[in-house]
């Protein structure tokens, strides 16, 4: 399966707003992997805010921006999509969960989250994120 210039691998990871792939680019393959992220809804506008979002965030622990647009389904619905940096680790909830962490622990994990996204007037946001759903992609 192929989504614009990215050839899907395998999933990865399923969400409330979208579902993630592991990617390669066409005819770049030893410059990934990546992770292409596509909206559980049809033209779902939190993915365009995503994508702007990414573009402007610079920081070591965010995933770097390659690709937006829009995938098209068999059936003519078109999905928005992300392409960034691949990422192999826990989500926050399950680096949480995995272990009992402290108040501050936990206050401290979540204050270098919110470094890491431009804030201010405009430019308030957060990327979606990835928990569990089905897929619109049949790699």
């Amino acid at each position: 399966m192929q989504v614009g210039p990215w050839r899907v691998l395998r999933g990865k990871g399923l969400g409330v707003y979208g579902f993630v792939y592991l990617v390669e680019r066409v005819g770049q393959e030893s410059a990934g992997p990546f992770a292409l992220k596509v909206a559980r809804y049809p033209r779902d506008p939190r993915f365009e805010r995503e994508g702007e979002l990414l573009s402007r965030v610079r920081h070591p622990h965010v995933p770097r921006l390659h690709d937006r647009g829009e995938w098209t389904s068999p059936n003519g619905e078109s999905f928005p999509y992300v392409v960034m940096d691949a990422i192999d680790g826990v989500t926050l909830y399950a680096w949480a969960a995995h272990q009992p962490r402290s108040l501050r622990e936990r206050l401290r994990a979540l204050e270098q989250v919110a470094r890491a996204y431009p804030s201010g007037p405009g430019r308030a946001g957060r990327p979606c994120g990835v928990e569990r759903g089905g897929s619109p992609l049949d790699p």
